[in-house]
């Protein structure tokens, strides 16, 4: 997980979470921007919104915006950054399918996870290549430890995330042969 705060607006964090498990997210790099609103005397949840479209029980699929509120139900300002992003990432891990942002996602993960998974691949790749895509320079910060060395970094970054997007592909490919084959 990689994080930057705006120099300018430190209200405002940028980060990048990788999954690398078994499940439907499998070797997703999933950008995001977490907002805190200012709280003068009630702490208030910071807003987690997603760049791109996550098909996920809990992501509201228009807003992109990820429900806190359903993995800290109270909310205080005990609660550390660290707290929450461990918790967000393994949401991506073990999906609970109560989740109500994206009805159609908890429907679909509770009717066919193979199906949710066909889904859930094709917003992988497709958010591989909004960050290969990225014109904004904003994606080599959530990659960034580091001051960025274009010449350096660049062709090891197009390689990591091409290869991501092929064994996501191959993989669906796979999966999709192995149920035309269970099915026959």
């Amino acid at each position: 997980m990689c994080m930057s705060v705006d120099g300018i607006r430190v209200a405002v964090w940028q980060g990048t979470i990788a999954i690398i498990d078994d499940g439907p997210y499998d070797g997703a790099l999933l950008r995001f921007t977490l907002s805190f609103r200012p709280a003068i005397a009630i702490p208030e949840r910071p807003r987690l919104t997603f760049a791109s479209p996550i098909f996920h029980p809990l992501i509201d699929p228009l807003s992109g915006e990820f429900d806190l509120a359903f993995l800290f139900a109270q909310w205080s300002n005990k609660i550390r950054m660290r707290q929450v992003l461990v918790a967000v990432r393994n949401a991506f891990t073990v999906i609970d399918p109560n989740g109500s942002r994206n009805p159609e996602a908890a429907a679909l993960i509770r009717s066919s996870p193979k199906d949710y998974r066909t889904r859930v691949t094709m917003d992988i790749v497709d958010t591989l290549q909004d960050l290969t895509n990225d014109n904004t320079g904003l994606g080599n910060v959530h990659m960034n430890f580091g001051p960025w060395i274009p010449e350096l970094y660049e062709p090891i970054l197009k390689d990591i995330l091409s290869t991501g997007a092929a064994l996501l592909v191959e993989k669906s490919r796979a999966d999709s042969k192995a149920d035309r084959h269970n099915h026959n």
